[in-house]
Parts: C-alpha cells; sequence; structure tokens
C-alpha cells in the first residue's frame, strides 16, 4: 500500500491569494486616515490649543461677509483676518485711511464704505490694475515716493487719519515705515489725531519678536496701545489664533494728551495709566 507524504506538493499547498490584495487595502486606508486626520481632525485640535475649545467656537464672523457685494479674493494668511477690518473700520468711520500694501484689497474694500476716503499703496503693477477695479484709490509706487501730506483727492494740508500694514518682513519694514510717516508729520505739524496700526501675526516668529521691540522702543514715548483679534478663518495652520494691533499715535510730543506707563518685562504684561 502507498501512502500520501506527510508533505504536500507545490500543486496542493495553499497559495496566499488576496494577500497582496489585503496589504494594499491597508496602505490605503491608512493613507486615507492620515489624509482625514490631517486636514479634517488636526486642524481643529490646533486651533482649540490656541484658542481654546469653548474660543475657537465663539470667535465672531466678520462683518465684512454682510456687506452687500463684497466677496473676499484671498484667504488667510495670504492677507491678514477680515476682523482686522473690523478694528480698522471703527478707528476709521467718517476718516482717511491709507493702507500700504494692500495686495487683492479684501481688508481696504471691507472698509471702505464706512470711511471718508481710502487710499492704497501697492507697488505691484498687477494688484494695482485689481484694486483699481473694485474702486479703490491706489498709488502704484513705493508709499515712500508720496506725501503724506499732498495725496490727490486730499485737500492741501490734510492727511489719512490712520495708516495701516501687515507688511512681509516685519523686522526690516516696521520701523522704517512708521518713522518715514512720522517724521513727515511732524515735520508739517500734522500729526496730531493720527495713528499708525500695524498687525502683528502671533503665530510668525517674525512678527511676534517684532512686536516686542517696536513695543519696548516706541510704546511709551508714542502712546501706544496693543489690542488683540482672535480669529478662525480656515483650516491652514496660519489661519487661525490671535493678531496684535500695535497703534502708534503720531502726536507731536508737545501735543501728547497723556502718558503710557508699561511694563517690559514679561510679553503680554501690559499697564496704562492716564495722567
Amino acid at each position: 500500500r502507498i501512502h500520501r507524504s506527510i508533505y504536500m506538493s507545490d500543486l496542493e499547498r495553499p497559495k496566499p491569494v488576496g494577500r497582496k490584495r489585503r496589504r494594499v487595502t491597508q496602505l490605503l486606508v491608512l493613507v486615507a486616515a492620515c489624509y482625514v486626520s490631517y486636514w479634517f481632525v488636526w486642524p481643529y485640535i490646533r486651533m482649540a490649543h490656541r484658542l481654546g475649545v469653548v474660543g475657537m467656537f465663539s470667535v465672531p464672523k466678520s462683518q465684512c461677509l454682510t456687506h452687500p457685494g463684497f466677496k473676499a479674493v484671498d484667504r488667510s494668511p495670504k492677507r491678514s483676518p477680515l476682523l482686522i477690518a473690523d478694528h480698522l473700520i471703527h478707528y476709521t468711520k467718517g476718516k482717511v485711511i491709507f493702507e500700504v500694501g494692500t495686495r487683492n484689497g479684501d481688508i481696504l474694500a471691507c472698509v471702505n464704505p464706512h470711511a471718508k476716503k481710502a487710499y492704497s499703496a501697492e507697488i505691484d503693477p498687477e494688484y494695482c490694475v485689481k484694486l483699481e477695479e473694485r474702486g479703490l484709490t491706489v498709488l502704484c509706487d513705493d508709499f515712500r515716493k508720496f506725501s503724506p501730506s499732498a495725496l490727490p483727492g486730499l485737500p492741501e494740508g490734510e492727511v489719512p487719519d490712520v495708516f495701516f500694514w501687515w507688511p512681509m518682513m516685519a523686522d526690516t519694514q516696521n520701523e522704517e515705515w512708521m518713522l518715514h510717516i512720522r517724521d513727515a508729520l511732524w515735520k508739517q505739524d500734522l500729526g496730531a489725531g493720527k495713528r499708525v496700526i500695524i498687525a502683528f501675526d502671533h503665530n510668525w516668529p517674525r512678527d511676534r519678536r517684532n512686536l516686542q521691540y517696536m513695543w519696548n522702543k516706541y510704546g511709551v514715548d508714542m502712546n501706544g496701545e496693543r489690542h488683540e483679534v482672535k480669529y478662525a478663518e480656515n483650516r491652514h495652520w496660519r489661519a487661525s489664533g490671535t493678531f496684535t494691533l500695535l497703534h502708534l499715535k503720531l502726536d507731536p510730543p508737545r501735543v501728547s494728551t497723556g502718558s503710557i506707563h508699561a511694563s517690559k518685562g514679561k510679553f503680554g504684561e501690559v499697564k496704562k495709566a492716564e495722567e
């Protein structure tokens, strides 16, 4: 009698049918899980870390979104958050605002209906055309070539009430731009009641460092104020968090309306005392 071998031949051995297919499926599921986590889970964890669980749901919507005909062209962080426009509206109702570096003009287009007049200084000709199409007054060149007291459409000797910007290179541009405006207005004794407002993104190290520098150097002498704006616009890693708006008043020293004593120790500790 012939006994069957205890070893199975290659023909009898079960083949790993579908094993490779299962591995590919598992890999695809892992990739999909990572994709969903990166785009739809992690952004909200990041928001909660920056704003708090309650804070991320209590951030208000910008009033820009309710303006008839308004449509944002850019998304944060290509431009500052729309809630920055809400802050600016409070200081520019019935006044003149001058924005340096406007890109597609979302912020200024929102502020414009509330202001007496809105100017944009934009160095990129392509953006200049787009800003004009949005009905904004554009000075298409380096703003340092223009005199604040000789802008088209303003009576001679009248200057903007608010100068605003959020620059690309805070550490090399903020101080230079502010001093250019301050010196021009002080030279003609036109700074009374005017202010510079500079935006700083807490998510950007360069902005955070320069905010502390500008506050320490000019906060007291220029009656500085710091205003924080919480925002959450989209899932980009820089599209939620906090912006600080640094206000520096351009009143000449002899017209100063008071004094502000500010602690220069731990970042964010500010004490004010009007005398």
